[in-house]
């Protein structure tokens, strides 16, 4: 079966979570892919033609954080909020 594995991170931190889940896939017999928010120009249209192409039975959608604060240097205590449901919920509505 083909599975794929979306890592929905707009932060920079190493996607252990889908990797994990894409090798236990693997192992399992497969075949895989995984999609990288971060590294896409834009996500949701680069997502929808990733699923177009690889027509996989199944897609696990991986949330690391949906909501806290980064650090901004030009923000007034050096950090500021974000929330990343909206464009999760973007996301998995496409």
């Amino acid at each position: 079966m083909k599975v794929l594995i979306v890592s929905t991170d707009s932060l920079s931190f190493s996607p252990s979570g889908p990797a994990y889940v894409a090798g236990a896939a693997r192992e399992a017999g497969h075949a895989v892919e995984v999609f990288d928010c971060l590294l896409a120009e834009n996500p949701v249209e680069d997502l929808c033609r990733h699923v177009d192409e690889f027509d996989p039975a199944a897609i696990g959608v991986s949330i690391r954080t949906v909501a806290g604060k980064i650090v901004d240097e030009n923000s007034e205590y050096y950090t500021k909020p974000f929330d990343s449901r909206a464009f999760i919920k973007r996301l998995i509505d496409r």
